[in-house]
C-alpha cells in the first residue's frame, strides 16, 4: 500500500534488548481543521531509509499492515514502511516518464448553465 502525505516527524534510532532496531516516521495530510497523524515504523536495515527525510517534506510511502493480539487477546495493528521517497508533483502511482493527466472536471448537474457561462440574475 502506499500513502502520499507532509513528514511532521522523523523519530530516533531505538533498539530492543533482542537487538531489533527500528525508527519511526509520522506523517500528515496537511489538512489544518482535522489533521491526521500516520506513525510508520520502519525496522531493521529499512530504519536507514530514513537518514536523509526531514520535516516538512512530501514524501511517498509504501507500506504493509501488520496485525498480532496481544497477551490480554487485545487485536494491534501496524503500518511496517518498505520504502520511502520524495513526492513528485505526479499523483501517486503515475508511471515514470508518463505525463501526469490533467484532472478531469466534474459533471454539471442537469439543467445546469455550461462552465463559463455568464448568468443574468434578478437579484
Amino acid at each position: 500500500m502506499s500513502l502520499r502525505g507532509l513528514v511532521y516527524e522523523v523519530g530516533g534510532r531505538h533498539e530492543s534488548p533482542g537487538g531489533y532496531v527500528w525508527r519511526e516516521l509520522v506523517i500528515t495530510d496537511g489538512d489544518p481543521r482535522w489533521p491526521q497523524y500516520v506513525p510508520i515504523s520502519f525496522g531493521r536495515e529499512r530504519a536507514d531509509l530514513l537518514d536523509g527525510v526531514r520535516a516538512g517534506e512530501l514524501v511517498d510511502v509504501d507500506f504493509a499492515i501488520r496485525g498480532r493480539m496481544s497477551a490480554e487477546g487485545r487485536a494491534f495493528a501496524q503500518l511496517a514502511g518498505l520504502a520511502v521517497a520524495e513526492a513528485s508533483l505526479a499523483p501517486p502511482g503515475a508511471g515514470e516518464g508518463a505525463p501526469a493527466a490533467p484532472p478531469t472536471p466534474a459533471a454539471a448537474p442537469p439543467g445546469a448553465p455550461p462552465t463559463g457561462a455568464t448568468e443574468d440574475l434578478p437579484f
